[in-house]
């Protein structure tokens, strides 16, 4: 994004925080994929909101500027190359979800496989964010 986006620094301690939304994201998109109602795509974008909050913990965590955007691949971009979370190149596809996606249908079916997997990358990532904070939270 060629946007001007002013980074913003925070306390180490807003990383925890940040992984107890990111949990609780989680637990949401976990419980909308059980059910049969509503817009399959909120399940993605919980998972998307729950990666993206635990890749903006740790990056506090580290005592790096935090970015205000919803750009999975620009954070992991901002990440030190020995603590990448899992699927790193892979969690990009999900930023649409927080951006386009919530506004309008696409043109891709979302599919029930597509929700399994985004919300098993949420897992992991959030997995990933406890283990690198030390945080006490479960996912």
């Amino acid at each position: 994004m060629a946007i001007n986006q002013k980074a913003k620094l925070y306390r180490k301690e807003y990383a925890f925080e940040l992984i107890r939304i990111a949990a609780g994201d989680l637990g949401s998109a976990r419980a909308l994929s059980k059910v049969d109602e509503g817009r399959i795509e909120n399940v993605c974008y919980l998972s998307q909101q729950a990666i993206e909050k635990s890749i903006k913990a740790v990056l506090c965590f580290l005592g790096k500027p935090l970015v205000l955007t919803h750009d999975i691949d620009s954070l992991i971009q901002s990440l030190p190359e020995e603590v990448l979370p899992p699927h790193a190149f892979q969690l990009g596809e999900l930023s649409q979800y927080a951006m386009i996606r919530r506004y309008e249908e696409g043109f891709e079916i979302v599919t029930t496989e597509d929700v399994l997997l985004a919300v098993e990358a949420a897992e992991a990532v959030v997995d990933w964010a406890i283990k690198v904070t030390g945080a006490n939270v479960k996912s």
